[in-house]
C-alpha cells in the first residue's frame, strides 16, 4: 500500500510539474518577450543618442578653436515679474571641424559676419528669463548653435563655448 501511495504522490507532483510548466511557457514567456523587445527599443535609442553627437567622434587634431576676443556681450533678458536682468558673456569661442567640406567657406563668413554672430547670441538669449538662463544653460548653448549651423548653412560648426557668462 505504501508503494502505491508513493506511486500516486509521484504521479501527482509530476502532473503539477507539468502544468506548472505549460503555465509558465503560455503566460510567463510572451511576457518577458514584450520585455525583452521593450529593452531593444530603448537601447536602440540609446545608440541613436550616441551616434547623433558627431563632436565626440571628431579627433582633437581636426578642431579648431574660432574665438571671438574682443566680443563682450551684455544682454537684457526677458523679465521676470517686475525684475530687470541680464547676462554678461565674456568671449566666444566656436569649435569648427577641419575635416568638413564648408570648413574654409565657413571661416570667411565668421570672419566677416561678427556683428552677425554676435546679434545671433543677443537674440536668443533676449528670449530668455534669468531662471531659464540659469538652468537651461545646454539648452540655449545647443539652441545658439543650430541657429549659427542654420545660419550658416554648415555643418563644420560643431561646438560653441564662453570664457565666462554671469548672469545678474
Amino acid at each position: 500500500m505504501k508503494r502505491n501511495m508513493l506511486a500516486v504522490l509521484i504521479l501527482v507532483v509530476s502532473l503539477a510539474n507539468l502544468v506548472m510548466t505549460g503555465l509558465m511557457i503560455f503566460v510567463v514567456l510572451p511576457g518577458s518577450k514584450s520585455y525583452t523587445e521593450l529593452v531593444n527599443k530603448v537601447a536602440t535609442a540609446i545608440e541613436l543618442e550616441e551616434k547623433e553627437s558627431n563632436a565626440d567622434e571628431i579627433s582633437v587634431d581636426e578642431k579648431e578653436q574660432y574665438v571671438y576676443d574682443k566680443a563682450d556681450f551684455t544682454i537684457n533678458l526677458k523679465k521676470e515679474g517686475k525684475k530687470d536682468s541680464y547676462v554678461v558673456i565674456n568671449q566666444v569661442s566656436l569649435t569648427l571641424n577641419t575635416s568638413d567640406k564648408d570648413y574654409e567657406k565657413t571661416k570667411k563668413l565668421l570672419d566677416a559676419n561678427e556683428v552677425k554672430v554676435h546679434d545671433m547670441i543677443t537674440t536668443i538669449y533676449e528670449a530668455h528669463t534669468k531662471t531659464e538662463v540659469t538652468t537651461q544653460k545646454k539648452e540655449i548653448k545647443e539652441e545658439v548653435l543650430q541657429k549659427l549651423k542654420e545660419e550658416f548653412e554648415s555643418d563644420a560648426i560643431i561646438d560653441i563655448s564662453y570664457g565666462s557668462i554671469t548672469c545678474q
